[in-house]
Parts: structure tokens; C-alpha cells; sequence
């Protein structure tokens, strides 16, 4: 059973349905989108989805993006009658290739936008796909059950809490859903969340590969939103090599954005991951921009 979050009910079209991935601390699940869903339920019929094993979803999380991309050929016409918008947060977009597999003629989305994305550019396939590896090790499971990750946890927890609350201005405080914001943080602290989740992350090169085999449709509007978060992992680097590497991921995945149907990319100088919750306002304008079938010109 997945969790979905509805607000926005009273508005019949548009319907925009947002998908979470993660962050440095891995944290995928609705939770993000507690400033940005209620900027977009003022004037659109808006859910947020979690994957298996992430927030109030049930599952352990072995399906991963591909088997969500799957689900969603089911959910999707259950949530809304026509054709819907999608926002899809960094590796959110992999789960949209699983369901263009499925659905080449675009399906039931009509649109979408990416925050971020795994941009599957061929350079950066095994870049990706190696972050799975430290989550193959069997030793995990028991370190988890036994509570001795727990402390690790509750770091990861809070560091999180108080990066979203420090991003929050007068406007989306005051949109803030704050209570739904904290009750879904606290399922990052469940040591089978915790397990679910580190599941999920050790099947992710399965994910990146399989999405990566996908074309996107072209009959399915597409712009990114692309901020310049690599740059802190440039500015980080400890050596020549590693400092170039994260560079060419900024780089390729600027590129790759713009080499999807349309080239709707648009540039955000901010450093700041979590777009969701930092340019929410701004994203509420692109997603408007969507709904109404503008053009793709939008000021950086």
C-alpha cells in the first residue's frame, strides 16, 4: 500500500503529482514537499506519493524506482481522470523512465518536471551506480537491529530538521505544513525504514541502468530545474582528480538536461539541493508556467 497525500481537493484541473528522492543523508520520502504542496494546493489539485518503504508507505523497499514506475501505470488514473503534471525531486526521475517503458505514447502524464534529476547521461551511469555498493554489505542489517545505528540516525534526523527550518522565509513558513513535516521525519528514525530504505539504495545501480535503457517520450513535455548543488562537492574536494570529477558531473548533467525533448532547462545559481524547499515559490511559477502550456523561457 503507498501513501498518498491529497490537498488542494476542491481544484479540478490541474492535477500535479509529486515524487520524492533523496538528499545527502539519503532521505527520500514526502517530507520535502511540506512547503511546496501547500504553495500548489492554493490553485491545483495536488498529491505526494511515497515509494514503498519510504514515510507512511508500507513494503520493505526492494521494488525500488523501477517497480514504483510500474506502480504508477495503476495509481495515476486513480488519482485523476485526465492526464497529469509530474515533479519529480532528484532520483524521482528514474521511476518516470520504468513508467515511459510501459508507456511510450506519454500515458497519463502529461508533463513534468524534473528537480535535479539523475541526469542518465552516458558518462554518468556508473557514477551513479556506484553509490550502491557500500549497501550491499549483509552486515548492515544485523548493525541496524542491534540499535547501533540509531544514534546515527537521529544525527542524520535532526541535521535534516534543522537545514529544512533554516531555509524557510516569511512566506513559506506561513505554508509551512509543519505537523505533517515532523510526523513523517519521524518514520527516518524506524530501524525498519532505516532497513527498507538502505534495501532500496543497494538495488539503486539496478535502478540507474534500467532507467538509463529508457528514451524519453516525446510527446511528454519535459523541463528540468537544475541548480549548481554539485558545486559544493567540487569546492570540497580533497584532490585534483576527485575536484574534477564532481565538476564533470555538474557539468554532463547541465547538458543532459538540455538534451531532453524541448530543452526546457532552466539554471538556478543556488548551491542549495533542496530546491523543493528553498525556490519554492520559484517553482510554483514554473509549475503554473506547465500547466498553462507556456513556452520554457523563464529568467535564471
Amino acid at each position: 500500500m503507498l501513501h498518498v497525500r491529497i490537498m488542494g481537493g476542491r481544484h479540478d484541473d490541474p492535477t500535479v503529482v509529486m515524487l520524492s528522492g533523496p538528499t545527502d543523508s539519503w532521505h527520500s520520502d514526502s517530507a520535502w514537499f511540506a512547503v511546496l504542496q501547500p504553495l500548489l494546493a492554493r490553485t491545483m489539485r495536488t498529491y505526494i506519493v511515497d515509494r514503498a518503504g519510504q514515510g507512511f508507505s508500507e513494503g520493505d523497499g526492494r521494488g525500488g524506482y523501477m517497480a514504483f514506475g510500474e506502480q504508477l501505470g495503476n495509481l495515476l488514473p486513480e488519482l485523476a481522470s485526465e492526464p497529469v503534471i509530474v515533479v519529480a525531486f532528484a532520483s524521482a526521475n528514474l521511476a518516470l523512465h520504468r513508467y515511459f517503458l510501459s508507456h511510450s505514447d506519454g500515458g497519463h502524464i502529461a508533463a513534468a518536471l524534473l528537480i535535479d534529476p539523475d541526469a542518465l547521461h552516458p558518462e554518468l551511469i556508473e557514477f551513479y551506480a556506484s553509490q550502491a555498493e557500500p549497501f550491499k554489505d549483509e552486515g548492515l542489517k544485523g548493525y541496524v537491529r542491534s540499535g547501533k545505528y540509531d544514534e546515527r540516525a537521529r544525527q542524520l534526523h535532526d541535521a535534516d530538521r534543522e537545514h529544512v527550518l533554516s531555509l524557510l522565509d516569511e512566506q513559506s513558513r506561513f505554508y509551512f505544513a509543519e505537523r505533517y513535516f515532523e510526523r513523517v521525519m519521524e518514520t527516518r528514525l524506524d530501524r525498519k525504514k532505516i532497513l527498507s530504505r538502505f534495501r532500496e539504495i543497494a538495488r539503486y545501480d539496478e535502478d540507474v541502468h534500467g532507467a538509463a535503457s529508457v528514451v524519453w517520450p516525446e510527446a511528454v513535455q519535459v523541463w528540468s530545474f537544475d541548480t549548481a548543488f554539485e558545486l559544493d562537492a567540487v569546492a570540497g574536494a580533497g584532490e585534483e582528480a576527485e575536484r574534477q570529477r564532481y565538476q564533470r558531473w555538474h557539468d554532463l548533467s547541465s547538458e543532459w538536461m538540455q538534451s531532453l525533448p524541448g530543452g526546457c532547462r532552466i539554471a538556478s545559481e543556488s548551491r542549495e539541493h533542496l530546491a523543493v524547499v528553498d525556490q519554492a515559490e520559484r517553482l510554483v511559477d514554473v509549475i503554473s508556467r506547465i500547466a498553462a502550456g507556456d513556452g520554457c523561457s523563464v529568467p535564471g
